[in-house]
C-alpha cells in the first residue's frame, strides 16, 4: 500500500541524522505534486487513516527559503500512525509551481500523483524535475483512478516505465516506487486492494 511504499523509499534513499534522539522519531516531510485531479481526495484518505500529530497546520515545518511562505491554497498536515510521523504538504491547485518548489525545499519524499487514464503529463515531468533540482531523491509515483483503466496491470506498468525512463535522465539518483490506487475508495491507501491483487 501507499504507506509501505513511503517506507521503502525512505529506507532506500534516506539515512537518519545521528543526532536524532531515539525517543523522538524523525518526522518525515512529504510533499504532494503532479496533476491536481484526485490529489485532494488522496490527501483526505491519508488523513482519514492517520491521526493529527498536534500541529494541524504545520507550515512551520515546510517554510520556503528566507522565511517565505507558500501561497494560500497550500496546506500542511502533521500526522502520525503507529509506526511513523510525517508532515503531509499539499502544494495546492493545478500548475502551482511556486508552491511545489517552496514546499519541496524541505521535503524528504515527493508523492507524484498521476491519473491512470492520462499518465504522466508535462506538468508531472516539470514537478519531478523540480524535485530533482531541489535534491528530493525519494519519489513515490501514485497512479490514481485505476478504475478508469479497469484496474489493469499493463496500463499501470506502462505509466511507471515511461515515468522511470524520464527520471533516469535527470541529474542525480531518484528512488522511484510506484503504487496503483483508487483514492475515492481508499484502495491501496492504508490496506491492500482486492481489485488489484497483482500489485505487491
Amino acid at each position: 500500500d501507499l504507506c509501505m511504499a513511503q517506507d521503502k523509499a525512505k529506507s532506500q534513499g534516506q539515512t537518519d541524522d545521528a543526532s536524532t534522539a531515539a525517543s523522538e522519531p524523525k518526522r518525515w516531510r512529504i510533499v504532494t505534486c503532479g496533476d491536481a485531479a484526485g490529489k485532494s481526495t488522496l490527501i483526505a484518505q491519508i488523513r482519514a487513516h492517520a491521526k493529527a500529530d498536534g500541529h494541524e497546520d504545520a507550515r512551520d515545518g515546510l517554510m520556503a527559503p528566507d522565511g517565505l511562505m507558500a501561497e494560500h491554497d497550500a496546506q500542511s498536515h502533521s500526522l502520525a500512525t503507529e509506526k511513523r510521523r510525517f508532515i503531509l504538504a499539499d502544494s495546492g491547485g493545478q500548475t502551482n509551481d511556486q508552491n511545489v518548489v517552496m514546499m519541496g525545499t524541505s521535503a524528504d519524499i515527493a508523492l507524484v500523483v498521476v491519473d491512470a487514464d492520462i499518465g504522466a503529463t508535462i506538468e508531472t515531468h516539470r514537478h519531478a524535475y523540480s524535485m530533482a533540482l531541489l535534491g528530493v531523491r525519494n519519489v513515490v509515483l501514485v497512479v490514481n483512478k485505476m478504475d478508469g483503466v479497469g484496474y489493469a496491470q499493463d496500463a499501470f506498468d506502462q505509466i511507471v516505465e515511461r515515468f522511470i525512463a524520464y527520471v533516469n535522465e535527470l541529474d542525480g539518483p531518484v528512488v522511484v516506487d510506484a503504487v496503483p490506487v483508487m483514492a475515492g475508495q481508499a484502495e491501496n491507501i492504508a490496506t491492500r486492494s482486492t481489485t488489484m491483487p497483482w500489485y505487491e
